[in-house]
């Protein structure tokens, strides 16, 4: 569930929850959805993309998204080395 902080706990299929850094947030018109890409703190190379609810849960996203997610990722990230 996303919170106030910038800090994500996900829970895997096995039940083991694991703390994540909010990298950015997004909304994308064309989807009509919300978006967050978060990154574990102890991998920087384990970055992974969910949309998410006004509720803030959070939810996989399809192949169409994941492409979405990527596109956008690698252009915040692009903006982020200059």
């Amino acid at each position: 569930m996303l919170s106030d902080t910038n800090k994500i706990i996900l829970t895997d299929d096995e039940g083991n929850e694991k703390e994540f850094e909010i990298l950015f947030t997004f909304d994308y018109e064309a989807t009509g959805k919300q978006y967050v890409v978060v990154q574990n703190p102890a991998n920087e190379d384990e970055v992974f993309g969910f949309s998410y609810n006004d509720e803030g849960e959070v939810f996989p996203v399809d192949e169409e998204e994941f492409e979405i997610v990527a596109e956008v990722f690698d252009a915040w990230r692009d903006e982020s080395n200059e």
